[in-house]
């Protein structure tokens, strides 16, 4: 029996079906992660978070930030007032998600204020990065983000703490204009962070900003589909090549 490279990929793609699968949106525990209030995402915390494309997302928290620097949870109408979008764009493999709607609660320059977001990012694929970026600002706004790499915060609440396989958490600063940005090297698995942003913490400014903008990069696993064409891609090529050389000279 001849085989030709259509018959060849015909017969992967058919045996690929049978592998597992790799952890996908439809194969992720929980619901779906849509467009809703803080107060929702922070109620999904006991049964696991959401998912959003790859990604799971979860332990989602809010604080407010006194002029001291001390933490106080949030209140139900603040919770009810912040907006959390993720979008996920399946061909960059990567998700934004934008913490927002905190234009009504900015600051004269007598005052300061002052927030902390947390939550955390379980990949089954590779984590690569991460970006934070404030949209859009005004005055004087700066912050700073603390992340646990492969693991999660395990003290207080608020605060930096520590992280459950770390001696001390990472740490970067952003303002406006300077967003935050991490890479991973190596990649990683799970990516837990606490946000903070604080206004005019001068006290000579009026000061604000909407939201702030995340962005993780994933590696992107192609579907068993395309592993399956990439192979008989491959096996076509090397039968090609091998059968060229058995050919005699013209």
């Amino acid at each position: 029996m001849r085989f030709t490279c259509r018959m060849v990929s015909v017969v992967f793609l058919g045996a690929i079906s049978w592998l597992p699968q790799t952890a996908t949106a439809g194969t992720l525990s929980g619901p779906t992660c849509v467009t809703d209030t803080f107060s929702a995402y922070r109620q999904l915390n006991g049964s696991g978070g959401c998912n959003s494309g790859v990604l799971q997302l979860l332990n989602f928290d809010l604080f407010t930030i006194d002029g001291s620097g001390g933490l106080q949870a949030a209140s139900q109408s603040l919770l009810d007032a912040i907006s959390v979008s993720p979008v996920w764009n399946s061909v960059a493999a990567n998700l934004q998600l934008t913490i927002g709607g905190f234009t009504p609660f900015s600051v004269d320059a007598a005052h300061s204020a002052g927030y902390q977001i947390r939550f955390t990012v379980d990949p089954p694929p590779i984590l690569l990065g991460e970006s934070m970026a404030m949209d859009p600002p005004f005055g004087n706004v700066t912050g700073a983000q603390s992340y646990c790499t492969d693991s999660v915060f395990v003290s207080n609440p608020g605060g930096t703490g520590f992280c459950s396989n770390e001696s001390s958490p990472g740490q970067t600063s952003f303002g406006i204009g300077r967003p935050a940005v991490l890479i991973f090297v190596p990649p990683l698995f799970t990516l837990d962070t606490r946000t903070s942003v604080l206004l005019n913490p001068n006290l000579d400014t009026a000061s604000g900003f909407d939201g702030v903008v995340f962005n993780f990069q994933t590696t992107g696993v192609p579907e068993p589909g395309t592993w399956g064409l990439i192979a008989a891609s491959l096996i076509c090529l090397a039968f090609a090549r091998s059968r060229a050389t058995r050919l005699p000279n013209a």
